[in-house]
C-alpha cells in the first residue's frame, strides 16, 4: 500500500506548463491542489484524523483555517472534536489578498476564543498564513499553525511567530525541472 505522501502526491500534485501565481505572487509551473483528498474518503480521513490529533496537543478551544483550501479540514476536524469552536474566514472575490471573518457570528466567536490552532494546507511561503495572524483578534490566539504539507524553501520564507509542523515536509520548487521524479505523480497538465 502506498504511504501517505505517495497518496497525497497522487490524489492532489498537479502541472501548470503555462504557471499558476501562488498567493505570495511568484509563479509556479505545479500546485499541490490538496482539496481533491475530498474525493478519497479513506485519505481525507486519515489526514483529518492525524491534524485532528495534532490539533489537539495544542490544547486549543477554536480552529481557524487559512481560506479556501484548508476550510474542509477545519470543519471535518471541528464535526469530530465538540469542543473546538470552528471560526470561519473568507477571502475577498474582488482582491483575493483580503482576509476576513466570514459572518459577524466569526468574529463574535472568536473573541469567546482563547487558544486557536490554525490550519493550513499547503505551506509555501507562509503569506496566507501572516495575512490570517494579521486580523487582530486571531492573530492574539493563534498558538500553533498544522498542514497537510509544508512544499516551501525554509530559506526564502518568513516563518510566523508561532510552531507549525506539517504532516509531510518536503520542499518542492515553484518551477519543476523536467527531470524532477514528481512529475510521475502529476494528474494532469493544465493549460
Amino acid at each position: 500500500m502506498p504511504d501517505l505522501r505517495e497518496r497525497i502526491l497522487r490524489s492532489s500534485f498537479e502541472l501548470f506548463p503555462l504557471g499558476i501565481r501562488f498567493a505570495s505572487g511568484k509563479l509556479a509551473n505545479n500546485k499541490l491542489d490538496l482539496e481533491h483528498i475530498q474525493r478519497d474518503k479513506a485519505l481525507r480521513a486519515m489526514i483529518v484524523r492525524r491534524l485532528g490529533q495534532r490539533v489537539l496537543e495544542h490544547s486549543p478551544d477554536a480552529i481557524v483555517a487559512v481560506p479556501d483550501g484548508a476550510n474542509w479540514i477545519a470543519k471535518d476536524i471541528a464535526d469530530q472534536y465538540d469542543e473546538l469552536t470552528l471560526i470561519r474566514l473568507k477571502r475577498n472575490q474582488q482582491n483575493r489578498d483580503v482576509i476576513s471573518f466570514q459572518t459577524a457570528a466569526d468574529r463574535v466567536l472568536c473573541g469567546l476564543s482563547e487558544r486557536a490552532v490554525l490550519l493550513e494546507d499547503a505551506i509555501n511561503e507562509f503569506t496566507s498564513t501572516q495575512r490570517v495572524a494579521a486580523i487582530p483578534e486571531i492573530g492574539k490566539i493563534i498558538v500553533a499553525e498544522e498542514a497537510i504539507w509544508d512544499r516551501g524553501d525554509p530559506t526564502e520564507r518568513i516563518e510566523p511567530e508561532f510552531p507549525y509542523r506539517a504532516l509531510i515536509t518536503e520542499p518542492i520548487p515553484l518551477q519543476l525541472p523536467a527531470e524532477s521524479p514528481l512529475r510521475q505523480y502529476a494528474r494532469g497538465n493544465h493549460l
